[in-house]
């Protein structure tokens, strides 16, 4: 027959719960201002940001894509990407987020969206649960209009090749005979190299040695005419050794009466940070073993993590996604939400306190609950998030000892 634990032994769990209780109220803490930074500069970014799912729907947007969709950020999740950014039906056959849902793989591709009045150049990157399953994908969408435009032009009249060289706000260069032949303000800017610095270097010595030889071979594909991709991801190396991540498209042109590639560069190390911590925080959700939630204003929920799944009895996120949080609640708690949680909520930004889960099978779980505000770049609340954990062992504890 098991000993029962002695009075000091139920004292002492008590005070180990209730240190547990106060660590996890700064970890909360910690996660609140993370996930407030992490939403502010996603919105700070110009180019048009989606996390999607694997079924084509919107799970987040960032300020710019929800402009351009005419939406706020709360009515754009749910949605179907392809029918809002294709104006289609069905995703078509170009769609990035398709061919990476077919092979798990990063694709950059140049899409024309009509809807939006120009060109995008749309790069998909994978998302993975804590298992290591795909869970969806990172979208950016970076408006390349003006740059499609000016490449048209250059096909067009190479007169004007410098002058629109020059204008671009894209770093440019052209290769001919492995040698940069003419590079841009821009590309000075970035890399910090003029065309006097380049005048007898090898194109490729600005190649970090990872992409040279990839890079060699397009070239030579490229100036042979056969069919190659246009974009390329390739780490470059920039006059003072630092090495910068970089997006590349090349187009074979006539320079000077003879073949050459212009070769248009985008600088990606602020997405790449953007999409890196969009990975880690997904990671660290996924990890948790505290119930994380996202509502809409409304209530509607549009995330939890595998912990929330569980309390909640969902065998997948989609049982709960969309639901109202008010479901989980049963009568004398829901009024607790409704009366004191919600309101200083809505007052403060942020409210602690015991209240007791109700999954979809009807378990209560008893829980303390961190429901707080997350606010866009100019202060608007734009959604609610909670942090929830599981105290029954503890509240069994408190029984014992009264």
């Amino acid at each position: 027959m098991d000993q029962k634990p002695t009075y000091e032994e139920l004292k002492q769990k008590l005070k180990d719960s209730k240190k547990e209780a106060l660590e996890s109220k700064r970890t909360l803490e910690a996660i609140r201002q993370s996930k407030n930074e992490l939403e502010r500069t996603l919105n700070a970014i110009p180019d048009m940001i989606m996390i999607l799912d694997n079924g084509y729907r919107i799970v987040r947007v960032n300020g710019a894509m929800a402009e351009r969709l005419g939406l706020t950020p709360d009515e754009a999740v749910g949605l179907l990407c392809y029918e809002h950014f294709h104006g289609t039906k069905e995703p078509p056959s170009y769609c990035p987020h398709a061919k990476f849902l077919a092979d798990g793989r990063t694709h950059i591709e140049e899409v024309n969206a009509e809807r939006f009045g120009g060109d995008f150049l749309v790069s998909v990157s994978p998302i993975h649960d804590s298992e290591g399953h795909l869970a969806g994908s990172v979208c950016v969408a970076h408006d390349i209009t003006q740059r499609k435009q000016a490449e048209e032009a250059l096909r067009e009249s190479e007169e004007k090749y410098r002058s629109l060289v020059s204008l671009s706000p894209d770093p440019i260069f052209i290769v001919q005979d492995g040698r940069h032949q003419m590079v841009s303000p821009a590309f000075t800017k970035l890399f910090g190299y003029t065309q006097q610095d380049l005048a007898d270097v090898d194109a490729l010595e600005l190649i970090h040695e990872d992409y040279k030889e990839s890079v060699r071979k397009r070239l030579e594909d490229r100036f042979a005419g056969k069919e190659i991709p246009r974009n390329l991801l390739i780490d470059m190396i920039a006059k003072d050794g630092r090495i910068v991540p970089c997006e590349s498209s090349g187009e074979l042109i006539q320079y000077c009466g003879r073949p050459a590639i212009l070769v248009i560069i985008r600088d990606i190390t602020e997405r790449k940070k953007i999409e890196e911590k969009i990975i880690i925080f997904q990671k660290f959700a996924e990890a948790s073993k505290q119930g994380l939630g996202m509502a809409d204003l409304n209530g509607n929920t549009t995330y939890i993590n595998p912990a929330l799944g569980r309390l909640l009895g969902a065998k997948k996120p989609e049982d709960a996604i969309g639901k109202n949080v008010r479901l989980f609640y049963n009568e004398k708690h829901l009024q607790k939400l409704e009366n004191e949680s919600l309101p200083m909520v809505r007052e403060q930004g942020h409210w602690t306190g015991e209240l007791d889960l109700l999954s979809i099978q009807g378990k209560i779980t008893h829980t303390i609950q961190s429901i707080f505000l997350i606010r866009d770049k100019t202060e608007k609340p734009f959604c609610i998030a909670n942090v929830i954990t599981d105290i029954t062992e503890h509240k069994q504890l408190e029984k014992v000892l009264t």
